[in-house]
């Protein structure tokens, strides 16, 4: 693989996976959210970086045997960044913007001992 397309790769990378682990200590929804919307951006930039590396004329085309790693990677992290901030802007909207004691219980939350 060409050692050009491996410096531009680990460019993206790095910041993508940096901001996974910020994600994962975020505080807030509206600061996950954000921190989606920049990592859906980022990789973004990325898969468009690789998919027009060599082929400067074409929007949208298969990548060539060297490239196609560095492009599925980038394509895998377009398509979990934007399933993140789907789901953040969906929580946020349903549970609020501010982080609330009861949502971090959201899933794993015991059922209340209420009887109708």
């Amino acid at each position: 693989m060409k050692q050009d397309l491996i410096s531009a790769c680990q460019m993206f990378l790095i910041p993508s996976t940096i901001m996974f682990a910020a994600l994962g200590v975020a505080s807030s929804e509206a600061l996950k959210s954000l921190i989606c919307g920049a990592g859906s951006f980022t990789s973004l930039v990325w898969f468009w970086t690789i998919n027009r590396w060599d082929k400067p004329d074409l929007v949208f085309a298969w990548p060539q045997v060297d490239s196609a790693p560095v492009w599925v990677l980038s394509l895998f992290f377009v398509l979990a960044w934007i399933g993140c901030l789907i789901v953040h802007i969906w929580n946020g909207r349903k549970y609020g913007w501010e982080r609330q004691k009861d949502v971090q219980w959201t899933w794993t939350a015991p059922k209340p001992d209420w009887k109708p």
